[in-house]
């Protein structure tokens, strides 16, 4: 009985202290304060240079909301992130009281590292565009290299920048064009590129109608001419760009100049072929190299990319996929191990149903069909078991493709709405500096 007056007087004892944070008034104990992480609330004294005597209490210009948070963790031991509260400026308040990112509530995790994924995000959008900033700031003193540089850099910054911006464009779309025109018969013509020996037709006696008429005919000429044009119209426009490039590494390590220099490397060796195929014809394996080469000169869809400086839905498109790489990856991984899980079932349950002819890389072929619901039907189980494999094998595609695209369209989502904000407060500057210069000619006017 004697204990309980003791304990509440000793209660009553601990003075209250009296903080005044903008305008808001809190009180609390000493004993609450002693738990602080901080030094700064934890050594409080009278002595304190945040100390106002006359009114007695403690002023600090500090958030007040904050402040409250801070307070309820000396009693819980956990921190809550206000969700009204800017997370930087709540980063910039735990650090001034000393609370340690360890203490946050783990309810409030997403709240508060969500600016940081959002900060990356930005700054992956404005990376390319603050390359080119600055390379425009280092060609400022050289007017003529500065314009060539914007013309080519910034397709709406002036008229002539949109017109050739139009132009190289076309010429995209014209190359991709005649490369499909390329394997058509009806632009093909007796060889003129090109001297072939006479026996150099009989070794295609026995070869498909595709391999005599690309091997041994050539494209009529309005088709080279125009594809050759294209060509030279990438390889001046990349050379200009890259020698009035103030910084050449920067520009080479830009993935659409990386892409365009290939183009037009992969481009040049297939035009060197075409005037070579007497030679490419000598035997399968040289003819085999040659068409390796023709088909990748698809890579000119590359240039396609281009279009991706005037849409932001094609450059968050990008810049989302960028992102997802990791998640990609363990979703072609686990595809792959699932592919090959299924295959090797339906090899050995199909042992007794098939005459022999598959192996076991068909039925992964068939299980990768099957997992991506494609379903072509030239393999399938006949089985009672198979059909039970070849279930689960879809349902297992579609839960292991589904997954990892709702992170990457997560991932658009995220990228495609801060691209939105950042174009606004773009306009916004623009707008908010087009109004001061107008006040200042206003002004000396």
């Amino acid at each position: 009985m004697d204990e309980c007056p003791q304990s509440y007087s000793s209660n009553a004892m601990d003075s209250k202290v009296i903080f005044n944070i903008r305008g808001s008034r809190f009180e609390t104990l000493k004993s609450t304060l002693s738990k602080a992480p901080g030094e700064i609330l934890r050594d409080l004294d009278e002595g304190s240079g945040f100390y106002d005597r006359a009114k007695q209490e403690y002023f600090f210009d500090r958030d007040p909301d904050v402040f409250n948070s801070v307070l309820n963790m000396c009693n819980t031991g956990l921190i809550h992130v206000p969700k009204h509260i800017c997370t930087n400026l709540c980063k910039v308040e735990m650090a001034f009281w000393g609370v340690p990112t360890t203490v946050i509530s783990k309810c409030c995790w997403r709240t508060y590292f969500q600016v940081d994924e959002e900060t990356e995000v930005i700054e992956h959008l404005q990376e390319n565009s603050q390359q080119v900033c600055d390379m425009s700031q280092a060609l400022k003193f050289d007017s003529f290299r500065y314009k060539l540089w914007t013309c080519i850099e910034k397709p709406g910054s002036s008229l002539v920048a949109k017109m050739w911006y139009v132009f190289y464009m076309a010429a995209v779309f014209v190359s991709n064009v005649t490369m499909c025109l390329w394997t058509m018969s009806d632009f093909r013509t007796d060889h003129y590129l090109n001297t072939y020996a006479p026996n150099t037709f009989e070794s295609f006696e026995n070869s498909s109608v595709k391999w005599a008429r690309l091997m041994l005919t050539d494209p009529v000429l309005s088709v080279l001419a125009v594809d050759t044009l294209c060509m030279l119209v990438f390889t001046m426009e990349f050379l200009v760009h890259f020698f009035i490039c103030p910084r050449k590494y920067l520009f080479l390590k830009r993935p659409i100049n990386t892409a365009t220099l290939t183009v037009i490397f992969i481009m040049w060796i297939g035009f060197v072929m075409e005037f070579n195929k007497e030679r490419m014809a000598i035997n399968k394996t040289t003819r085999h190299f040659f068409f390796a080469c023709k088909a990748l000169t698809m890579t000119r869809l590359l240039l396609f990319l281009r279009l991706e400086s005037q849409f932001r839905a094609l450059r968050v498109l990008l810049k989302s996929i960028q992102a997802s790489l990791l998640e990609l990856m363990l979703m072609i991984l686990t595809f792959a191990i699932a592919a090959l899980i299924f295959g090797n079932m339906l090899y050995f349950i199909q042992l007794e149903e098939t005459d022999g002819n598959d192996s076991v890389y068909i039925w992964v072929w068939w299980a990768i069909i099957t997992m991506t619901t494609v379903g072509y039907g030239d393999f399938f189980p006949t089985s009672l078991l198979g059909y039970s494999v070849g279930v689960i094998c879809a349902i297992c595609g579609v839960v292991i493709l589904s997954l990892p695209i709702a992170v990457i369209s997560s991932n658009f989502s995220i990228y495609y709405s801060l691209s939105m904000e950042k174009g606004r407060m773009a306009r916004l500057h623009k707008h908010h500096i087009r109004k001061e210069s107008l006040a200042d000619s206003n002004q000396s006017g």
